[in-house]
C-alpha cells in the first residue's frame, strides 16, 4: 500500500474552473519523420510519456497511460495530430500501473491489437496488478478527502481553489482507475523480439531487471532512437521494486547501445547520453550512503532525516537536482509532487531494505 501511495505524492495543471477539475490535454511532439512522443499537460495524475512509431500501414504505441480514460484521450490525440492508421502493436515496458492500466482502451479501439510485454512483467501482472489497482484507487480517494479538508481550512482564495480542483481531480482519478480493467499481454518474450516493416524495425530488448524485474527497452536502429521506460527518464529513480545493483549494470548496457536520441517513460526526449550518466552517479551515491549508514548502525529514520539535497554531490553537478525538480513541477504540480527532498527520503526505505538483505 505504501509504495502505491508514492504515486499519489509524485504527481496540477491547466484549470477548468467552471467544472472544478483539470482539463486534460495531450502534448504531441514530432521527433523524427516516423516517431512522436505524447504526454498530458500538467495533470493531477502520474504524468506518463507514450511513444508513437509510424509504419507504412500501422502504428506502434509504447506505454498505454495511467488508466483507460487517459488512454482514450491519448488515442484521440493520436488520431487528430499523428495518424488514422490502425494501432497494431501496444508495448508496455514494465508492470507499474501508470504504464499498463490504459491497455483496455486500445483493445476497445482495435480488438486485434497485439499487446507486448516481457514474460516476467506478464507473470507479475497476473499475481498482483488487480490488488495494486484496488489499493491505489483507495489511496487516491483518501488523498481526495484529505486535500478537500485542507482546502476547507485554507484562507487564501487562490490556494483554496487550487486545492479544491486537486481534490476533484484525485476523486476522478480514483474512479477512472477503479473502472479500468487489468488487460494481460497477448505476446511476451524472454530475451528479444523484433517488429519489422518495410521502412524500419523495432528491437525489443531485455537487458535485465533494474527498476522492475521485467524492464524492456526498444531500439529503432534506422532512427537511432531508444525508448527506455523507467530505467532512465526525466525524474528521479524510483526504487520500490528495484534490483539496484543490477540497475547500475543495465545503465552501462543502455549506454553501449547505438542511439542519438532517447525518451523514458516520463518527461521529454533527450539528445545524447548525459542523463544516463547523471542517473548512474546518483544511484551510486544513494547506494554508498545507504550502505555506510547501515554499517554504522544508524536507524532508517535517522538516516532519512540526515539527508539533504546538498549532501548529494550527484544532484549538485550541473544542477541536476534542480533539473529534476523543474521537470516534476512542469509536468505535474505542487499539490502532489512536493519537494524533491521529501521524495528522496521516502525512497530511502526501499533502498535500505534492499541493502539490509544483501551482503556487502
Amino acid at each position: 500500500m505504501k509504495k502505491l501511495l508514492v504515486y499519489c505524492i509524485l504527481t496540477v495543471s491547466l484549470f477548468n474552473i467552471s467544472l472544478g477539475q483539470t482539463k486534460i490535454s495531450f502534448v504531441i511532439k514530432k521527433i523524427t519523420d516516423h516517431i512522436y512522443i505524447a504526454h498530458p499537460q500538467k495533470v493531477n495524475r502520474v504524468n506518463n510519456t507514450s511513444t508513437v512509431i509510424v509504419s507504412p500501414d500501422y502504428l506502434t504505441v509504447v506505454e498505454s497511460q495511467t488508466d483507460e480514460f487517459m488512454a482514450t484521450e491519448l488515442i484521440k490525440a493520436i488520431r487528430s495530430k499523428i495518424s488514422g492508421l490502425p494501432i497494431k502493436y501496444l508495448v508496455n515496458t514494465h508492470f507499474h500501473l501508470d504504464h499498463i492500466l490504459g491497455t483496455k482502451a486500445f483493445v476497445k479501439e482495435n480488438p486485434d491489437v497485439v499487446i507486448i510485454t516481457h514474460e516476467l512483467t506478464a507473470k507479475i501482472m497476473k499475481q498482483k496488478a488487480q490488488t495494486d489497482k484496488d489499493q491505489f484507487a483507495a489511496g487516491l480517494m483518501q488523498k481526495s478527502i484529505s486535500t478537500r479538508k485542507q482546502a476547507e481550512q485554507e484562507k487564501n482564495k487562490e490556494k483554496r481553489s487550487e486545492l479544491l480542483i486537486a481534490a476533484n481531480d484525485f476523486e476522478k482519478y480514483s474512479k477512472d482507475l477503479a473502472a479500468s480493467t487489468i488487460t494481460l499481454p497477448t505476446l511476451t518474450f524472454r530475451d528479444s523480439l523484433t517488429i519489422w516493416d518495410s521502412r524500419l524495425h523495432i528491437e525489443l530488448k531485455f537487458l535485465g531487471g533494474g527498476h522492475t524485474p521485467g524492464d524492456i527497452v526498444l531500439l529503432i536502429p534506422e532512427e537511432k532512437f531508444l525508448i527506455t521506460g523507467d530505467l532512465v527518464h526525466d525524474y528521479e529513480p524510483l526504487f520500490w521494486d528495484a534490483d539496484i545493483d543490477n540497475w547500475l549494470l543495465i545503465l552501462d548496457k543502455i549506454k553501449a547501445l547505438d542511439f542519438d536520441y532517447f525518451v523514458g517513460g516520463h518527461g521529454d526526449v533527450h539528445k545524447g547520453k548525459e542523463i544516463i550518466d547523471f542517473w548512474k552517479e546518483y544511484i551510486e551515491e544513494v547506494r554508498s550512503k545507504t550502505i555506510k549508514a547501515i554499517k554504522e548502525g544508524m536507524a532508517l529514520t535517522d538516516f532519512q532525516k540526515s539527508l539533504s539535497l546538498e549532501l548529494f554531490t550527484s544532484l549538485q553537478k550541473n544542477d541536476y537536482g534542480k533539473r529534476i525538480q523543474n521537470f516534476r513541477s512542469s509536468y505535474m504540480g505542487d499539490v502532489i509532487t512536493g519537494p524533491l527532498l521529501e521524495a528522496i527520503r521516502s525512497q530511502m526505505e526501499f533502498v535500505w531494505n534492499y541493502y539490509q538483505k544483501k551482503p556487502f
